[in-house]
């Protein structure tokens, strides 16, 4: 069975992750994003990909991932943003390969929780010099030039840039954004839908996944997968 692991210490059952999260046990509890998360990932570590049943059958719609299988996992896995502040951190950080070579996907579990505040309200909170070049950062990462963004949710823009990192960091030359949603009623896919026509995505929808955009040399893909909650 494939071993999921953060900073090379073993865990061993969805509970090892809670401390780990950004409010520990308060952010633990059946039927919320990182419960679910965890619960689906360990438990599909037994399967032959390693990977949930949905998650596998998302990424074989794109050709050159239809037989993917998990290498190794990181929960919680924080990713310098190249910009002084704090690092991202990544509900769950995959490293998969198949014929077509490996992949780092950037799993982020939601239920009905929105993708961080707006951009317009994250600079509004304690503005200062280093959002200012934080934003300029991210922009330049993600190809946006002159788009208007203070309407998107800016957790979409620090997470896919971390994908891009993560991969530049380990000479991956494919990257996947992936949103595992635990609603049934897809909260959010239109904030996700909205981003990914801002950095030039095309074909972002639930269960499928997108076609790809080139940010920094990484081959980067954005994928939305439904499930159900355990």
């Amino acid at each position: 069975m494939p071993e999921i692991v953060r900073l090379h210490v073993p865990m061993l059952c969805p509970e090892d992750v809670i401390p780990h999260l950004g409010k520990g046990g308060r952010h633990w509890k059946k039927g919320r994003s990182a419960y679910e998360l965890a619960a689906s990932w360990y438990a599909a570590a037994a399967l032959p990909k390693g990977m949930p049943k949905t998650v596998s059958s998302v990424l074989a719609s794109e050709q050159s991932m239809d037989d993917l299988k998990l290498v190794d996992g990181f929960f919680e896995r924080k990713t310098s943003l190249k910009t002084k502040g704090r690092a991202t951190q990544t509900d769950l950080l995959v490293i998969a390969k198949g014929r077509h070579g490996p992949v780092l996907i950037g799993v982020e579990g939601k239920v009905d929780e929105k993708f961080g505040d707006l951009v317009r309200d994250w600079r509004r909170i304690r503005p200062s010099k280093g959002k200012e070049r934080r934003e300029a950062a991210l922009r330049s990462t993600l190809g946006i030039v002159a788009s208007n963004i203070d309407d998107l949710r800016y957790q979409l823009f620090h997470r896919t840039a971390a994908v891009v990192y993560e991969a530049q960091d380990r000479g991956i030359g494919r990257a996947v954004m992936l949103v595992h949603s635990f609603d049934p009623g897809s909260a959010g896919l239109d904030d996700f839908q909205d981003f990914a026509e801002t950095i030039g995505v095309t074909g972002a929808a639930a269960d499928c996944v997108s076609q790809p955009v080139v940010l920094e040399g990484i081959t980067t893909y954005l994928a939305w997968v439904s499930d159900t909650p355990s």
